[in-house]
């Protein structure tokens, strides 16, 4: 029977005494990293009647007619393109830097 103990982030284990599987072998430690906060596109709407809106998204996908973006707070949000002067994302679709 093998016992797992939890001390001070270190798992170790007590393996039964059998030569082919040391406990050394089941020694591990676990180390907090801080999380990266997610890298967001910055989307920019200029609307027909002069208006620029500016949303932080972490999807976005353009149909024929549609804008459609999750953005940064999970929310969905559509844009019909008939409304829309032009829109630009930022990091560039195409640009090889863009890390999701």
């Amino acid at each position: 029977m093998t016992k797992v103990k939890l001390v001070d982030a270190t798992v170790q284990v007590e393996a039964n005494k059998n030569p082919l599987f040391p406990a050394s072998l089941f020694e591990t430690s676990y180390s907090c990293e801080k999380v990266k906060a997610p890298q967001y596109i910055t989307v920019n709407v200029r609307w027909r009647d002069g208006y620029l809106e500016v949303f932080e998204c972490s999807q976005v996908r353009q149909g024929a007619d549609i804008l459609w973006m999750r953005l940064s707070d999970n929310q969905n949000r559509t844009i019909p393109l008939q409304h829309v002067r032009w829109f630009s994302t930022d990091p560039e679709s195409h640009a090889s830097s863009v890390k999701m």
